[in-house]
């Protein structure tokens, strides 16, 4: 179930993927197309500008060069000559420039108080004109002028003012030459520094495009291709990430199952360690992390009692510290420790448990905490002491028996040994009955054990009569050569 509403968010995700990615490359293409556009608008502005500049130098050049030889009497100023100055011929030159450039860029002198209909000043460049006369500061004018009817231009202007040379023939009209009061009625009465009229640089915008636009367009096609090409790639990288991803999808369901059943059979191994052993965790100073309910049941304390405590408050006063040294020394060795551990309860009483603690490493190899599993042995323990009991204690006068007897001579240097014997043992059972015989042996044992002597072994060892008591009884006692028995 959850695989499959996975695999389903994976499509729709998939699928928003490739959506989002069209609306973006869309986005990005238009978007590059706008900029180019506004690059080739501002670009052709550039050129336009530019080169008008550029011819602005060379005519400004051209006009001072032969204004300077009319004022210096070089060319005589005649009616003859008059088609020679600048503000005469710029409108020939200009017409046969523009019909010979690539760009038709037209070049004149134009004024709005003209001398010369031809080089009346039109709507644009009178306001060329009007914007110098506000700014008398500006050395420059750039405008591009929109129109209509397809015929788009850039406007350029640089202004031209009246300097001494210019007073000749728009100065006082009494002064002026004779042929120029002939020819001309108006123009007259500058002073210095007036504005005269503009130098007027046309530049058509259509040319301009024509110019420009090749390279617009070379561009626009490489980015639109080039985004073609990246959609393309971009959408063959989305197959195959959803390939990768649906492989992914089952790879991860195939280790999923997997894990959820290593988790399900690590739940029942816990269970299985949980019902059979005593289990906690410690951190590596000891303090208790962690422990199950069958811990909690054999030491009588509660988990909160326990959770933070050292591991020492199970420890038996009995057990010597050499044992725990040697505990420690082998975890720290990184290897399990395993052995039989007297414990001591929350109430003081005892309990046996065969130990296993294990040092659990993390993938560096270090410690990070230990686990003890315990199994309780403590009846094994109780059953193994009362068979010792069995095989060295008499049951009837509940002193060592001969088997013990035999342990201790074993251990001793020079032992000194007593023998006490009951002549007519058989009689007094045979008169008084068994019970009696029993009591007497009983007694003869208190009054022997008072003597403060080890006594080791009280038995009838000369064979059996009826009753299944010995003719007579023997009493043994062992000591040390320097007893005082």
């Amino acid at each position: 179930m959850e695989s499959s509403r996975f695999k389903v968010t994976s499509d729709i995700i998939s699928k928003k993927a490739i959506f989002w990615a069209v609306i973006l490359f869309v986005a990005i293409t238009l978007g590059r197309l706008g900029y180019l556009y506004l690059e080739m608008q501002n670009s052709k502005a550039r050129l336009a500008k530019t080169g008008s500049e550029t011819l602005s130098v060379l005519t400004m050049e051209h006009r001072d060069y032969y204004q300077k030889l009319f004022s210096d009497g070089t060319i005589p100023l005649s009616d003859r000559t008059l088609p020679a100055l600048p503000a005469y011929s710029s409108y020939d030159i200009s017409r046969r420039f523009s019909k010979k450039n690539f760009f038709r860029i037209r070049i004149q002198t134009v004024s709005d108080r003209a001398r010369n209909e031809r080089n009346k000043a039109d709507a644009t460049e009178t306001e060329a004109i009007d914007y110098f006369k506000t700014h008398p500061d500006a050395v420059s004018y750039f405008r591009y002028i929109d129109r209509e009817d397809g015929g788009s231009f850039y406007q350029y202007a640089l202004p031209l003012r009246i300097t001494q040379r210019c007073l000749k023939c728009h100065g006082d009209p009494d002064e002026a030459p004779a042929f120029i009061k002939k020819r001309y009625k108006n123009a007259y009465g500058y002073k210095v520094g007036d504005l005269r009229g503009i130098l007027s640089i046309k530049t058509p915008e259509a040319k301009v495009s024509a110019f420009v636009a090749p390279s617009f367009w070379i561009q626009a096609v490489y980015d639109f291709v080039l985004f073609i090409a990246v959609f393309f790639l971009v959408r063959y990288l989305i197959f195959k990430f959803r390939t990768f991803s649906h492989d992914l999808e089952e790879d991860v369901e195939k280790k999923t199952s997997q894990l959820r059943q290593s988790v399900k059979m690590l739940d029942e191994y816990k269970k299985a360690l949980d019902d059979s052993a005593i289990v906690s965790k410690g951190d590596l100073e000891g303090n208790i992390t962690y422990v199950n309910d069958a811990f909690c049941a054999i030491t009588g304390y509660t988990k909160e009692e326990v959770l933070g405590k050292n591991h020492n408050i199970l420890r038996h006063p009995d057990t010597p510290d050499e044992f725990y040294e040697q505990m420690w020394d082998t975890l720290l060795s990184k290897r399990p420790w395993h052995s039989l551990l007297r414990n001591k309860t929350k109430d003081g009483g005892d309990f046996y448990v065969e130990a296993n603690v294990y040092p659990i490493l993390d993938a560096e190899g270090e410690i990070r905490e230990f686990i003890a599993i315990r199994y309780d042995v403590t009846e094994l323990m109780q059953k193994r002491e009362e068979i010792r009991r069995s095989y060295t204690v008499d049951k009837l006068t509940g002193l060592p028996n001969r088997n013990r007897f035999v342990e201790d001579v074993g251990r001793l240097d020079n032992p000194n040994i007593a023998l006490v014997n009951i002549d007519g043992f058989n009689a007094i059972n045979d008169f008084y009955g068994i019970d009696s015989g029993d009591d007497l042996l009983r007694q003869m044992a208190q009054k022997l054990a008072s003597l403060d002597e080890p006594l080791y072994a009280l038995s009838a060892p000369f064979g059996r009569v009826r009753h299944r008591r010995p003719r007579r009884a023997q009493c043994r006692g062992v000591r040390d050569p320097g007893s005082s028995l």
